[in-house]
């Protein structure tokens, strides 16, 4: 009897968001002297941004890093705006924006 071919556990290719995600993993994880981490999330928001303008939770991962290292004042403003309007896309998103919002100011 022949074995089934297993299509592979894990994809190949990261799609335009999970590369986000992923970048954002990667400087948290690493630690980057602040101009960097500064530069390297300015790069993340304009592309979140621009092309995903639904994604609450990157959002909220890039917030608690501008919080913790103080950086980009004004770019906190605009997630947060970004995020009140994304609340009103689906009624389960004010409670996990909300929650999220909470554990990333601490």
């Amino acid at each position: 009897m022949e074995e089934a071919e297993q299509p592979p556990l894990v994809k190949e290719e990261l799609t335009p968001l999970e590369q986000l995600y992923r970048k954002v993993r990667s400087l948290r994880e690493n630690g980057h002297n602040p101009k960097k981490l500064e530069e390297e999330l300015l790069d993340v928001i304009n592309t979140l941004t621009s092309e995903f303008h639904e994604d609450w939770l990157l959002r909220i991962e890039i917030l608690e890093l501008l919080i913790k290292h103080n950086l980009l004042l004004e770019k906190q403003e605009i997630l947060l705006n970004q995020l009140e309007e994304i609340k009103k896309l689906n009624e389960e998103y004010p409670v996990l924006i909300q929650r999220g919002l909470m554990l990333a100011s601490k």
